[in-house]
């Protein structure tokens, strides 16, 4: 079987070159983690293509109905990813190169606090994903993290954090085999949340923390 190559641009190469530096992440790893996430995800204009084509009309009511049919719909989708990749209690769960587990909610129900591992060295990404209303903190306790908040990418290191909107796109990897990090979501968000909120172990904010690092 011929092997094609996908030719890139001077601006391109340079790009990835310093990203390189910055992560250590080759461009092969690169590359198959910006692929995997771009045809896990389909585009606006696909979505309104096939809103447009549904109706059999082109006036500037139809597309402009259908451009938002298509952003409630791809909304909806990441949406259900942050929903589907969030650990259940008591089990763990497995997304790109992560594993992770629900640690506990916090006593009044407010957030949550989970803990995510690499689980290989493969530095692969998990899929775009946003939360409707949960705000996202993350801090990495060992190793380094890349991750993609919106339309920037943050590299982040031991004790370093990065918080994510409701209502923002994101991704994260993990660049080493011993990276760890905790992820607090507030409010709680998810199919499990409720059920969390009632199974995980209930305690403060300050000693849940504390506990988990030792």
């Amino acid at each position: 079987m011929k092997v094609q190559h996908l030719v890139l641009e001077d601006d391109v190469h340079r790009a990835l070159r310093a990203h390189k530096r910055r992560t250590g992440a080759t461009v092969r790893e690169i590359g198959n983690s910006a692929l995997r996430a771009a045809l896990a995800l389909p585009t606006p204009g696909k979505l309104v293509a096939q809103k447009l084509a549904s109706v059999g009309k082109l006036s500037p009511q139809d597309y402009a109905r259908a451009v938002a049919e298509a952003e409630r719909e791809l909304k909806a989708i990441l949406a259900r990813r942050a929903k589907d990749s969030s650990p259940p209690p008591g089990r763990t769960r497995r997304v790109g190169s992560w594993e992770g587990r629900l640690l506990c909610t916090g006593s009044d129900g407010a957030y949550q606090v989970f803990l995510w591992w690499a689980r290989d060295g493969k530095k692969i990404a998990s899929l775009p994903h946003q939360h409707e209303r949960s705000h996202e903190w993350r801090y990495v306790l060992r190793g380094r993290v890349v991750g993609r908040i919106g339309e920037k990418t943050v590299v982040l290191g031991a004790y370093e954090s990065s918080y994510v909107p409701p209502g923002v796109s994101h991704l994260s990897a993990p660049l080493t085999r011993d990276t760890a990090m905790i992820v607090v979501l507030a409010p709680p968000e998810g199919p499990s949340a409720e059920k969390a909120q009632r199974k995980a172990p209930q305690h403060r904010g300050r000693s849940t923390l504390n506990r988990s690092r030792r």
